[in-house]
């Protein structure tokens, strides 16, 4: 009879080279499949530069193209990280979002981590401050994953 090779998964902390590469792939494809389209028809819609100085509804158009945004790209990450639990960047580097426990984030705490890419004062900030900390602190962990209970992670097998 032959031995049965057992396989253990075993996660571990995304290095936070493969973190960003991840982060830029996600934002290429939200640039060209979301951003850019839609800021070509926004652009298309505006009138003429010497009009805007005296349009009052420019303030309307523009609140209400970048709050379209922000809920498009927020939703891109949530709904990706919620259902997957990886967004396409992670999921072309092999990359995977876990509660504390290694177990699936509930939606509250996938919204939590994510509230960066609401493009909004204050949580602008965060897009500045976090990599900021991580890179001083050497913790594995951006401040909205550790308000979320959340970990990027990388899955190894390790057979016995």
């Amino acid at each position: 009879m032959g031995k049965r090779k057992v396989v253990t998964k075993i996660l571990v902390h995304a290095p936070i080279g493969k973190r960003l590469l991840a982060m830029a792939l996600d934002l290429l494809i939200l640039n060209t499949f979301v951003i850019a389209p839609l800021s070509s028809r926004v652009m298309a819609l505006l009138p003429a530069p010497q009009v805007l100085l005296h349009d009052v509804g420019l303030a309307s158009v523009l609140s209400t193209y970048t709050a379209t945004m922000a809920a498009l790209i927020f939703g891109y990450f949530v709904l990706m990280e919620f259902f997957l639990q990886q967004s396409p960047g992670k999921m072309a580097l092999g990359l995977l979002v876990v509660g504390d426990r290694g177990d699936k984030p509930g939606f509250a705490q996938i919204a939590m981590r994510n509230l960066n890419a609401v493009l909004i004062f204050p949580f602008l900030l965060l897009l500045v401050i976090e990599p900021a900390i991580m890179l001083y602190s050497g913790s594995p962990q951006r401040l909205s994953e550790q308000w979320s209970r959340t970990h990027v992670v990388e899955q190894h097998e390790v057979k016995a």
